[in-house]
């Protein structure tokens, strides 16, 4: 559930800020990645998967993939992130240091 969810966040953010240029998500959830493609259904997370579904329909050039947990750099710097802000939540716009791990690991990935 919570894979999912965050998948369904990531791509609202991406849709919000209109980034339509070859991006790839990934993921250590093979599962969720599975449901999304439609070789899997998983009734629990169907509502949210379906989200998922009709936001990567209107959205070009996006790609979810499944990465080993070792490889998932962002994760690892979100992770990160959440230990030094522990259990404060948000309302509104992503805290300038989500944005900074996923600009920054998107920039190392081009060079």
């Amino acid at each position: 559930m919570a894979e999912a969810m965050g998948l369904r966040w990531c791509l609202k953010w991406i849709k919000e800020l209109n980034m339509q240029d070859n991006i790839v998500v990934e993921m250590d959830s093979e599962l969720v990645v599975k449901c999304v493609r439609g070789t899997l259904s998983q009734i629990e997370i169907d509502v949210i998967v379906a989200d998922c579904v009709s936001l990567l329909s209107s959205l070009c050039n996006i790609n979810v993939v499944v990465v080993r947990r070792s490889k998932n750099r962002v994760a690892h710097g979100l992770v990160g992130m959440a230990r030094n802000v522990g259990t404060n939540l948000w309302w509104g716009n992503v805290p300038e240091a989500v944005t900074s791990i996923c600009c920054n690991d998107f920039n190392s990935m081009k060079e």
